[in-house]
């Protein structure tokens, strides 16, 4: 990316629509890498796409993270419990949120 000299903010560095941050790859890369990372493993997707496993990693958390920094939670009226285990055997405590939707 380049630099520009700016008059009021003096030198800064370019701001492409494709790129964000510190980050490597573009953003329409790490949403692919990420997409296929979720039908193969981390290192399946690596190979396939002739990159390495620490790309797609950090393609993974890119998306994970915008995901969580986007997400809503609205008011949450009621909390359901489907099962709970009280001896040994299959049953186990599976909490459903909002049943009221």
């Amino acid at each position: 990316m380049r630099r520009v000299a700016c008059r009021h903010c003096g030198v800064v560095v370019e701001e492409v629509p494709w790129g964000d941050g510190k980050h490597q790859l573009t953003r329409a890369y790490m949403l692919f890498l990420a997409r296929w990372a979720r039908k193969l493993s981390w290192k399946e997707t690596s190979e396939a796409f002739h990159t390495s496993w620490d790309k797609v990693c950090d393609a993974v958390e890119y998306v994970v993270g915008w995901g969580l920094e986007h997400r809503t939670l609205g008011p949450i009226r009621a909390i359901g419990v489907d099962e709970i285990q009280y001896a040994k055997g299959p049953t186990a405590l599976a909490p459903s949120a909002d049943t009221n939707s």
